[in-house]
């Protein structure tokens, strides 16, 4: 029983040898021959020529300089993003011009702030046009008209809501205005 047992396993070892492999039936398994694969053979092929060699080179020094330009505008970027926020924190620290706008003082005078320096006197039958200055730290303007006839000065000023205070003093008396915002233009 052990003899026929035998038989059988080895005609199914063959069968499965034979489907899996799919060898050729003339060459038996011991002969047929065994490629050893180093470690160096799966790696690239050794390169031969001087072509070769030179076209590597080309590539790397490709990949270099591409490599460069992406750093080159990642840092440029990242500057110009920088200068913008620099930009933009004082920008919004400036807070803008505090005495832009129309003020009113009695209903025939009006002082017109435009934002940028400039800015006029508007009476009912005259209008004189003035640049100013302004000194947050002192709370100061300084009026300078374009016209001789009206006088330059420089007042201390009080802002609260929608009410500006220019007051002042010359030799021992002091003056007060108070304007009422008309409009932020």
């Amino acid at each position: 029983m052990s003899d026929s047992f035998d038989k059988e396993l080895d005609e199914i070892v063959g069968l499965i040898n034979k489907d899996h492999t799919k060898r050729p039936s003339t060459i038996p398994r011991e002969q047929t021959p065994v490629q050893k694969i180093s470690p160096t053979s799966q790696s690239r092929p050794m390169r031969t020529s001087k072509a070769n060699e030179s076209e590597r080179l080309r590539r790397m020094t490709k990949r270099r300089k591409q490599r460069q330009i992406r750093r080159w505008a990642i840092a440029g970027g990242a500057v110009a993003l920088i200068l913008l926020i620099v930009l933009l924190i004082f920008k919004s620290c400036a807070g803008g011009d505090v005495l832009k706008g129309t003020w009113d003082m009695d209903g025939t005078t009006m002082y017109q702030f435009e934002g940028d320096g400039e800015g006029s006197m508007i009476l009912p039958y005259n209008t004189y046009s003035f640049q100013y200055t302004i000194d947050e730290k002192k709370q100061t303007v300084s009026i300078d008209f374009d016209d001789e006839k009206a006088n330059d000065y420089t007042y201390n000023y009080k802002i609260s809501e929608d009410k500006l205070i220019l007051f002042g003093s010359e030799g021992k008396e002091s003056f007060e205005f108070v304007f009422t915002k008309i409009s932020d233009k």
